[in-house]
């Protein structure tokens, strides 16, 4: 049989299509081979969705049966620790929202977790928190978590960024000074539009962990995207980076009823969007901290901290040879450097 050079050509469009659309996303984690409905914390989770109230600082809410068994299976149990918990409304969203209140807190850190992520993967990051007698705010993106919303997708990154000054709006004026805001990976992105937007709105301190503005094989996954599109795909598997992380970080998310197996083609147009739009951001005249891994295989960090670079002037940066994407889920020595990092940077503000 004679192979012409357009088969040549329908095969190599073949091939980058099919390698295009495995590598579509870099801005996720380990892909959960199970079934969220099979976990013995599902009917708890089910529960909590109809238990749900607005969020009152002032009125703690009580913890329920499903409540405690949500906050012992992610390890939020906290000593001496005051929680307070319920719904803030954006727009038509209802955001799960946690407040974390320790006996004399010096300050307040607002918490922005990553894409496929939610409060519960925030959980020693929040722990150190704390030991810093620091009030933690932290809540579940829109699809992501408890909060409502088509699971991991996003019509735009507007939205996220709305999502947070809601939050910042019912639990900023309740909270102690100063206000520090930490960021991870898609996180750092909302951040980062949300500083553009609101220059008058004061972080003292703002931390960006391995802050995605565009995730590894970026290029590759437009080509998919273009391809995919026009023939009906709406959602793809999530990919499975090289995640350098604790063993047990990694056994909660193969496991972790609160994750999503597949991400929506939707969400990938919207950080397209994103992308696109920041580019034209003006710098963020305020100071900065920038934590990054040099063995992150989720986002694409050499091209990310140029850029940022340019978007936040006075930002620091800490490079930790070592350390993967999930820098406060790696392991016990390398989560230390990156705490003991955070503490210092904060202390500096009080």
């Amino acid at each position: 049989m004679m192979v012409t050079r357009r088969d040549v050509r329908r095969w190599g469009v073949f091939v980058v299509y099919l390698v295009g659309m495995l590598l579509l996303i870099g801005a996720c984690a380990l892909p959960p081979q199970y079934q969220p409905e099979m976990h013995p914390l599902y009917p708890a989770l089910l529960q909590l969705q109809h238990e749900r109230q607005p969020f009152v600082m002032s009125s703690p809410i009580s913890e329920s049966p499903a409540l405690q068994a949500y906050l012992k299976f992610y390890g939020l149990e906290f000593a001496h620790v005051q929680h307070r918990w319920g719904v803030v409304t954006s727009g038509s969203y209802e955001l799960m929202t946690h407040v974390f209140l320790p006996s004399h807190p010096v300050g307040t850190v607002f918490l922005l977790h990553g894409y496929l992520d939610h409060t519960g993967i925030l959980r020693n990051l929040i722990d150190a928190c704390l030991e810093d007698h620091r009030a933690v705010v932290v809540y579940d993106l829109p699809g992501h978590g408890l909060s409502s919303g088509e699971r991991a997708s996003i019509a735009s990154f507007d939205e996220y960024t709305r999502s947070f000054d809601d939050v910042l709006r019912v639990c900023q004026p309740t909270l102690p000074a100063p206000y520090a805001l930490i960021s991870h990976s898609t996180g750092g992105a909302i951040a980062l539009s949300y500083l553009a937007k609101h220059p008058n709105q004061r972080f003292e301190r703002m931390i960006f962990l391995a802050p995605l503005v565009r995730y590894k094989h970026w290029y590759l996954s437009k080509l998919g995207y273009g391809l995919g599109t026009p023939i009906g795909i709406k959602t793809v598997p999530r990919r499975q980076p090289r995640e350098l992380a604790a063993p047990e970080f990694l056994t909660l998310i193969k496991t972790d009823p609160l994750q999503t197996a597949r991400v929506p083609l939707q969400w990938v147009r919207a950080v397209f969007d994103w992308n696109r739009a920041v580019q034209t951001l003006p710098p963020i005249a305020s100071p900065a901290l920038i934590i990054q891994g040099k063995q992150d295989d989720v986002v694409a960090w050499e091209y990310n901290i140029r850029f940022l670079q340019t978007k936040l002037p006075y930002a620091d940066i800490c490079w930790i040879d070592e350390a993967g994407h999930q820098l406060t889920n790696s392991v016990p020595s390398i989560r230390a450097e990156v705490f003991d990092t955070i503490s210092a940077y904060l202390a500096a503000s009080d």
